[in-house]
């Protein structure tokens, strides 16, 4: 999907037996990224074609903000302001 990344592409931890050690955009499971999306914590995914996706540009932007040192749920808001 260009343009866009979804969850395999962003979480870690998902091991299967075609990949193990998958290493994603961030150092946590899909589980996490789901439960810090629903507390306000991690931008929310538009859906597409029946699956959860973020547009590149807002995780790009959502992960320069952690890095920064920015609290999660400020790096959010600011992140989704760039759409």
């Amino acid at each position: 999907m260009p343009g866009f990344c979804d969850l395999y592409q962003i979480s870690s931890e998902r091991e299967t037996t075609r990949q193990k050690g998958h290493i994603g955009m961030f150092p946590f499971s899909g589980m996490t990224i789901r439960r810090m999306w629903e507390r306000g914590e991690f931008p929310k995914p538009l859906k597409l074609a029946g699956r959860n996706a973020w547009r590149r540009d807002v995780i790009d932007k959502f992960a320069e903000l952690l890095a920064a040192g920015m609290d999660p749920a400020e790096a959010t808001i600011q992140a989704a302001a760039v759409v």
